[in-house]
């Protein structure tokens, strides 16, 4: 929102203006809503629409770039950049923002287009990172422009695992278990190599620190040798709150080696809060001490047969 007019007098007129900031725009068409609040009884909300395409100084191919490979090995890849008005464009140069990647270098192709190719080096240890590359540009009419390319890096371990996380089974799949007959409860991991050449075995799979009976697996191959299934049941309900474990997966390769997942069953009511620390706790009439420990003063007997005011003797009244 821009501005817009607070008052219309009766038969009168206002304004209302909108804008889109095409700076951060990453696709060519935007469509946008506003809503509009008056005190009109027979129209007290009305939507106003905003939509167009945009005409980028520049293009990016592809419009965001996704460089993966195994930990250890460096990653690049190529952005290619072309005018996207009449206008011709001059690639001054580039940098990244976050410092996760760079630009190894810029060169001109035919028709007044750049390709640019963005490194990164190997990284010792699995994991994901993000950045962006800005490059600037010149246009032919002299102005100075800005072009940016997301950019994600995805260091890959040698076997992936999906979903990647803790195997939780909530209350709310473990309830249907206290019903007679109840089918077990399951939750599906899949286990599989990063690349083509990477073979490897599931060997076994291993429960620890939980009570015997608690969980339960199978290991199903999908593709023998790069993709496995690993399924994980709860069979029966149980008494405790939740219970909490571990799950190793054991691989013939000794560079994959094995690996461990936690789980987490919940079962039951929620858990009642504990007491805060210093609180006092109720009392065996279920009566809570005031602060400073003291308890609730009992009320007065008033005198009446068998007692005496303070001060008196019996049979002085």
């Amino acid at each position: 929102m821009a501005r817009f007019s607070r008052e219309i007098l009766p038969g009168g007129e206002g304004e209302i203006v909108l804008s889109v900031d095409t700076g951060k725009q990453r696709v060519p068409h935007y469509h946008r809503q506003a809503t509009v609040t008056s005190n009109d009884r027979n129209s007290p909300q009305t939507k106003l629409t905003i939509e167009g395409d945009i005409e980028f100084v520049v293009t990016t191919t592809p419009p965001q770039l996704r460089l993966s490979g195994l930990a250890g090995t460096s990653l690049s890849g190529e952005v290619t950049l072309a005018p996207g008005t009449d206008l011709a464009i001059d690639v001054k140069g580039g940098k990244a923002l976050k410092n996760q990647c760079r630009i190894a270098a810029i060169e001109p192709l035919e028709g007044g287009r750049y390709v640019a190719r963005i490194e990164v080096d190997a990284a010792d240890l699995p994991g994901m990172l993000r950045d962006i590359v800005e490059f600037e540009v010149l246009t032919e009419d002299g102005k100075s422009h800005k072009s940016q390319v997301n950019v994600s890096i995805d260091h890959l371990d040698k076997v992936t695992i999906q979903p990647r996380g803790n195997i939780v089974f909530q209350r709310a799949h473990t309830m249907p278990l206290k019903q007679p007959n109840a089918n077990p409860v399951r939750r599906d991991l899949q286990i599989f190599s990063s690349a083509p050449d990477i073979q490897f075995q599931v060997t076994g799979v291993e429960i620890l620190d939980v009570p015997e009976g608690v969980f339960s697996t199978e290991i199903r191959p999908i593709k023998e040798g790069q993709r496995y299934v690993v399924s994980v049941f709860v069979r029966e309900y149980r008494s405790e709150p939740s219970i909490r474990g571990r799950m190793k997966i054991y691989t013939d390769d000794p560079e994959v080696g094995e690996r461990e997942i936690r789980l987490y069953a919940q079962f039951g009511d929620v858990p009642q809060r504990a007491t805060p620390r210093g609180a006092q706790k109720p009392n065996s009439r279920g009566v809570t001490p005031a602060a400073g420990g003291r308890r609730p003063a009992s009320p007065q007997k008033k005198p009446g047969l068998g007692t005496s005011p303070k001060g008196s003797k019996p049979g002085s009244q």
